[in-house]
């Protein structure tokens, strides 16, 4: 399908205002979990770089630049425009397991423990996502809530096969081209990693 990518999740929040006032959970303290967010560092003073959406098989369904850091916050309206998107499409929210390294503390944020401020069947496209943190980072996650709530073991037991790791090797891939989209200007550097992930949905889809 059509990749939907570059700088626009805000345009859900326009959209559904009410969904902005639940993504900051300043009650809260965040798990032990050693997940870098990367509060410190940024990509050109822009960006502090960028989330991918990617199916099992390597297809990246969606992208968008994070700002100043990876936070929870950013990280649940990029997926959540994503599951949107998916369901106004289909009718009703399909059958998903998203793997995420901090699963666990986007699914702490206020917004995301009960139904969306949202009009039927898009109030329930988070809480019906089988959440779970993929096989590589969840040694990481120590805390019993993580290890009991989001654990890939069930996932991998009804499906072998399931690459929990999509996310990790896409990153791989757009790492190797780092140093080119650096030296370009935002506009530039936007275009041309639109164009590169068309071409690379094009060869994982052969």
């Amino acid at each position: 399908g059509p990749v939907r990518s570059g700088p626009g999740f805000h345009n859900g929040l326009q959209e559904h205002p009410a969904l902005a006032s639940g993504t900051i959970d300043e009650d809260e303290e965040v798990t032990i979990c050693h997940k870098n967010i990367g509060q410190g560092s940024c990509l050109r003073k822009w960006s502090r770089g960028h989330q991918f959406v990617v199916r099992g098989g390597g297809h990246i369904d969606t992208w968008q630049p994070l700002y100043k850091s990876e936070s929870p916050s950013q990280v649940f309206l990029i997926l959540l425009q994503w599951l949107l998107s998916l369901t106004k499409s289909a009718g009703k929210t399909p059958p998903i397991v998203r793997a995420y390294d901090n699963m666990c503390n986007i699914d702490r944020l206020h917004v995301a423990r009960s139904p969306l401020p949202l009009p039927s069947p898009y109030n329930g496209v988070w809480l019906g996502v089988k959440k779970i943190i993929d096989v590589f980072h969840f040694k990481n996650h120590v805390s019993p809530r993580c290890r009991e709530l989001y654990s890939p073991a069930e996932v991998k037991e009804s499906h072998p096969n399931f690459n929990t790791q999509a996310g990790e090797q896409t990153f791989s891939w757009v790492s190797r081209f780092s140093h080119i989209l650096c030296a370009m200007n935002k506009t530039h550097h936007l275009f041309y990693l639109h164009r590169m992930v068309i071409r690379r949905n094009l060869y994982t889809s052969r």
